[in-house]
């Protein structure tokens, strides 16, 4: 279990397996996960651990050498994950939702020496490895620790169907590559090095994909800054594990997190906002972190329409922003439920391994993310420049934290265009958003830079605003706002605007369209009104939770 009461200098010294081994030994007949009813303890957490780092060390692959992870979260990638960590292995953790050529290039134009991937890409995967020779490849099935009643349902036909396929000298399954080490003495040494690389993608939401590059000491000091009082995490509680391993929210706040406490990490692999209602009234965590479009769907499931939410003691959202009155809608659910805690939203991005700012009960402002806490600094700038903005004035939102990245792996000029140093002598990462801090002290998010529309009279409008307003309406559930440009032009003349709609029988797609267009009847906003608003089931999503603007600019062209 971390130690919680130690410095930065100690944490920095330490791997993410050195933490999550330190005091271990009390509680090794404790529960460490449970997947799909199946619960492990600490103990057979140890011993998957050790069987794959023999594994790894006969394979060749030595301290320094870099691993790819494509692959949900399974007890065999936390082990993975953790086996590689003790060795000093790299690791590159992978969108699951990348294609085979993706997943070889990356492993081509960075050395990987071995790839872990998900059965479902084994066909697609072995048509590519001719790209690159020299490399090892394990196929991970997340039916592996699967109950045997369940695994013969899962083969009835869905995305946990067992896929065949014929091994070879580098192409392996999980049970061969384990064999490979049973019959080896050796599990490598532990190389207790917090600066072992470990790379996550960004969500791509606005643009290209990079691999962020960070360290297990980064992971360490990101993980011990959730240790408020607030959330009064502590050994042997639950928590319900629904990001992804490959996201590094999912691995900071839903793995290594919950692990390094000596708590129970219940894994649920299937990114479905539609299922976590069901989950959460029927293994009643007592944590949970996610996305807001989870916590969206608990207004309207049947599941928690009459639950009793009061073993609940910590919930944690990020990922993508909420509106004021989505929140208070939430928390007012919550609060008629029996939940004694409101929703904390939270701020942050990969490049600072995940959080920067959250939202406390003391100063609570709903639509805000609260203010920087762990080892974060938040600064606001004008845009375009490192000068810092007025108080309240909207700026680029600029962090610092030991947390924060290294740079984008093979990708200088990226990083550059990042991290900037400022007149006050300390290197800031720009974020890219815009926002401003209140009166109170809390950072409200206003939009993306990127994302920011500038209309044929020179209005900045940001599509969080839209959105943010036409949520607050009664009659939708979701919506998503998408820019269109006059072939060639620079500025905005319209807009397509994705709306899910409350299921209620007094509303009708023509009743939902009228109102949004009367909101919007302003100046500024009469373009607007003439948009072209659609009526769809749901909000296409990225492999993070966030919608999928590149995939809604595609269906609106």
């Amino acid at each position: 279990m971390l130690n919680i009461s130690k410095n930065n200098t100690e944490l920095l010294s330490r791997s993410m397996y050195d933490c999550l081994a330190e005091n271990a030994d009390q509680i090794m007949d404790k529960y460490a996960m449970e997947y799909f009813n199946i619960h492990y303890t600490y103990k057979r957490l140890f011993d998957m651990i050790k069987g794959v780092r023999k594994a790894l060390t006969s394979c060749g692959i030595r301290r320094g050498d870099r691993v790819a992870i494509a692959a949900i979260t399974t007890p065999e990638t936390v082990a993975l994950t953790y086996a590689c960590s003790a060795l000093g292995v790299s690791l590159i953790m992978l969108d699951v939702r990348y294609n085979a050529s993706e997943i070889i290039e990356i492993c081509r134009k960075n050395d990987v020496k071995m790839l872990f991937d998900m059965d479902w890409n084994v066909r697609d995967l072995k048509a590519q490895m001719k790209n690159i020779m020299d490399l090892m490849v394990v196929v991970v099935s997340p039916v592996e620790s699967m109950p045997a009643f369940v695994r013969f349902g899962r083969r009835m036909g869905n995305i946990f169907q067992r896929k065949t396929f014929a091994e070879n000298d580098i192409l392996f399954s999980w049970n061969s590559f384990i064999c490979m080490g049973e019959s080896a003495g050796d599990e490598g040494q532990n190389c207790h090095d917090g600066d072992t690389e470990i790379c996550f993608s960004t969500s791509g939401t606005t643009g290209k994909r990079k691999l962020v590059v960070l360290t297990n000491n980064r992971i360490n000091l990101a993980v011990s800054q959730h240790f408020i009082p607030e959330f009064s995490l502590s050994a042997e509680r639950s928590f319900l594990s629904v990001m992804p391993i490959f996201a590094c929210y999912g691995m900071v706040t839903s793995v290594h997190c919950p692990l390094c406490l000596g708590m129970e990490m219940i894994i649920y692999p299937i990114f479905n906002c539609d299922k976590i209602p069901q989950i959460i009234a029927s293994k009643k965590p007592d944590y949970f972190a996610g996305v807001p479009a989870f916590y969206e769907k608990m207004l309207t499931s049947k599941y928690l329409k009459d639950a009793d939410l009061s073993f609940l003691k910590g919930l944690l959202s990020g990922g993508e922003s909420i509106s004021a009155e989505k929140e208070t809608r939430i928390n007012t659910f919550l609060k008629e439920h029996g939940c004694n805690v409101k929703l904390s939203q939270g701020y942050g991005m990969t490049e600072v391994a995940a959080g920067v700012c959250l939202q406390r009960e003391e100063g609570y402002e709903a639509g805000t993310v609260g203010g920087a806490f762990g080892y974060a600094s938040v600064k606001i700038v004008k845009q375009g420049t490192t000068e810092e903005a007025a108080p309240g004035e909207n700026g680029e939102i600029c962090l610092n934290t030991p947390c924060m990245m290294t740079g984008y792996l093979g990708d200088q000029d990226a990083t550059d265009e990042v991290i900037k140093l400022h007149d006050d002598g300390i290197k800031w990462i720009h974020t890219g958003d815009i926002g401003h801090y209140t009166e109170l002290g809390n950072l409200q998010i206003e939009g993306r830079i990127k994302k920011m529309m500038v209309t044929e009279n020179g209005t900045k409008i940001f599509p969080n605003y839209i959105e943010g307003k036409i949520t607050d309406l009664d009659c939708v559930f979701d919506c998503a706002v998408v820019p269109m440009k006059k072939d060639g032009g620079t500025c905005v003349n319209r807009i397509k605007i994705y709306v899910v709609p409350e299921m209620k029988e007094d509303t009708t797609e023509k009743s939902i369209k009228n109102m949004i267009c009367k909101m919007f009847e302003a100046d500024n906003y009469r373009f607007i009104a003439g948009g072209d608003i659609e009526i769809i089931r749901s909000i296409p999503v990225t492999g993070f939770g966030k919608h999928d603007y590149q995939k809604l600019q595609e269906m609106a062209a």
